[in-house]
């Protein structure tokens, strides 16, 4: 035979060992027992037992059950155990041990009680997983089997959540959908953890599904399409304008909104102007932020009338836009913009249509127009103010309006 004429050539160790030992496995005497897998020299699978192989190093001889979970695209393996220390009966009892403790599969529904019942307690925004669960997850994975979620179906599943809607026009992408798709990767991120008993939280009854289970959301991202144009659109620009006229919005909150369009300038620093530092007569206003720092507020001569009507609305507060029910404290930024996302839905604008759209627009008209300092942004750091500065941004700022009023004049 070949092997025969292999070993007559005078080879020696590990190859010799592994010649013999396939010459024997032909020759019938390769029945597996203790003695046979003392005298391999590789690694070797057991009859039978899938999965289950003797793994042979230089040092030791060890039981490992290799297996591939569902959903994962790679091997994982499990260490038995060591020989001779454990022979091959035991290590098939081990094997079949092993493969018999792995949890049933429960339904997703079932999942998710748990996962809520988990969240109550440990998961301070439960309720928004909760509503993402019960409104967007479950009613598509209600009757599948948490342990047979792969990723190609959480992908399917973030695909339907980031659709644009259908009263969106085809070339907009759904900012909410986006939103969603990965406020949900995250949340599913998180479930199937804690629910493998992969998570920091160790509770009495995990884990709820197999632990060997691989994570469906394991490499899944959530990309964000290039579907819309960069730029506001001039036509929702005239709409806007002229809701902010017409729409029953709160008195409270439509100055901000005005302010923020005429001037440029983001609502966290609107929110944040103090009557005291408010320099109507100079045309300026300093604004305290959150880092420590002041900034610079460049006013127009409509910024300032605006401003000079909400007398009537902030009584005694210090803040030129207080909060609704707490005088001493500023307007929340989140109020203007919810108002503006709502006249948005309202418009069917666009979702690039937001503070930080029109500021991009605002300036984008500027540099068309040569206008010095077209990039600088209002308001600037305190450090950076002086009278050319002042006069200069004021300058841009009025051109902005004029070009405004044109757009709804003409619109």
């Amino acid at each position: 035979m070949l092997l025969d004429e292999c070993l007559q050539t005078g080879i020696r160790g590990r190859v010799a060992q592994i010649i013999k030992q396939a010459k024997a496995e032909i020759e019938g005497r390769g029945d597996q027992d203790d003695a046979f897998f003392r005298r391999v020299a590789t690694h070797t699978p057991v009859n039978g037992c899938p999965g289950l192989v003797l793994k042979v190093g230089k040092r030791h001889r060890r039981w490992v059950y290799r297996f591939t979970p569902k959903g994962a695209s790679s091997t994982r393996q499990i260490t038995l155990g060591y020989f001779p220390q454990i022979g091959m009966e035991e290590a098939k009892a081990l094997w079949q041990q092993h493969r018999g403790a792995m949890p049933q599969s429960m339904r997703f529904e079932v999942l998710v009680e748990h996962y809520l019942h988990y969240a109550k307690t440990h998961r301070r925004g439960w309720r928004r997983e909760q509503s993402l669960l019960e409104k967007h997850i479950v009613p598509r994975w209600s009757e599948k089997a948490a342990g047979s979620i792969t990723k190609e179906d959480v992908e399917e599943l973030l695909g339907q959540l980031s659709t644009p809607s259908a009263r969106r026009s085809v070339r907009t992408q759904d900012g909410r959908g986006l939103r969603l798709a990965r406020d949900s990767l995250t949340l599913l991120r998180h479930l199937f953890d804690v629910a493998r008993g992969k998570a920091h939280w160790q509770g009495p009854e995990l884990p709820w599904i197999s632990a060997e289970q691989v994570n469906p959301c394991e490499g899944v991202r959530v990309q964000r399409p290039t579907l819309f144009p960069k730029v506001v659109p001039l036509p929702e620009l005239v709409a806007y304008q002229k809701a902010l006229l017409t729409l029953p919005i709160n008195e409270r909150v439509r100055p901000l909104l005005q302010l923020q369009m005429l001037l440029l300038a983001p609502f966290s620093v609107l929110c944040r102007m103090l009557w005291d530092q408010t320099l109507l007569q100079e045309g300026r206003a300093v604004v305290p932020m959150g880092d420590g720092e002041s900034r610079v507020l460049y006013l127009s001569p409509a910024a300032i009338q605006i401003i000079q009507q909400q007398r009537r609305h902030s009584a005694n507060s210090p803040w030129v836009f207080p909060a609704m029910k707490k005088a001493d404290r500023p307007m929340p930024v989140r109020y203007p913009s919810q108002m503006m996302r709502v006249i948005r839905q309202h418009l069917s604008l666009s979702d690039q249509f937001t503070a930080g759209g029109i500021v991009k627009i605002g300036h984008g008209f500027l540099r068309r127009k040569g206008s010095v300092m077209a990039d600088i942004r209002n308001p600037i750091p305190m450090a950076q103010h002086n009278p050319l500065t002042q006069a200069q941004l004021q300058q841009n700022i009025e051109l902005w309006q004029r070009h405004l009023a044109d757009l709804r004049i003409s619109g």
